[in-house]
């Protein structure tokens, strides 16, 4: 699964969004369990999102911070089945996240008392775009519209089956030349998680 990742460097987002992304501060490594505000991209252009999507029917805000959650990850082969999901998937609320790396702990026993950490980026670039859904939840206590989204996972490659040793899974990723094909509808889910595993990764350890 994919709970902690580096958003893009910043200066790189405010060159390919200058009106957006001018002032923006995020953390430079984002955990998804504090639920972070984080640069994301959807075809009405860039902004930032919570991340851990609430789905839109949600009643109120303890039901909405319970399912933010559990709504880290999708995983691609239910992500259509889910309720959570269902209503990104249908009305096509597709967006992309920008990131440099992303992070995974190898078990070096069955317990998982022993970890070595991973860091893991495209060969050669330091940049891609994570597969993601959107989704807007309307508080009705504030008034305030919180828009979350969740990054879409699949099963792992065979370098990320060997980081990730337990569940064997990574997230969806993609080139920056095809990243908004998955925006337009122009990717099926099954054509983006073929595109994530073939993507040529390079893995470093982390004392």
């Amino acid at each position: 699964m994919c709970y902690h990742y580096s958003p893009a460097h910043l200066s790189r987002l405010q060159k390919l969004y200058p009106d957006k992304y001018e002032h923006l501060e995020f953390p430079t490594i984002a955990n998804g369990f504090s639920h972070p505000t984080l640069p994301v991209v959807y075809t009405a252009g860039a902004t930032t999102m919570s991340w851990g999507l609430i789905p839109h029917w949600v009643k109120d805000m303890q039901q909405a911070q319970q399912l933010a959650k559990m709504c880290l990850n999708a995983k691609i082969e239910t992500v259509h089945q889910k309720p959570a999901f269902r209503a990104a998937v249908t009305e096509n609320w597709k967006c992309i996240v920008p990131a440099s790396c992303f992070f995974e702990w190898h078990w070096e026993d069955a317990k998982g008392k022993q970890k070595t950490k991973y860091a893991i980026k495209l060969r050669d670039n330091d940049f891609f775009y994570f597969g993601g859904l959107y989704s807007r939840w309307l508080d009705h206590e504030t008034a305030e519209m919180i828009t979350s989204f969740t990054i879409i996972t699949c099963p792992a490659n065979e370098l990320m089956s060997k980081i990730h040793n337990t569940k064997k899974r990574m997230p969806t990723l993609l080139a920056v030349e095809n990243a908004k094909d998955w925006l337009h509808g122009a990717i099926s889910l099954p054509e983006l998680a073929a595109l994530s595993q073939q993507q040529p990764l390079e893995a470093n350890r982390i004392s």
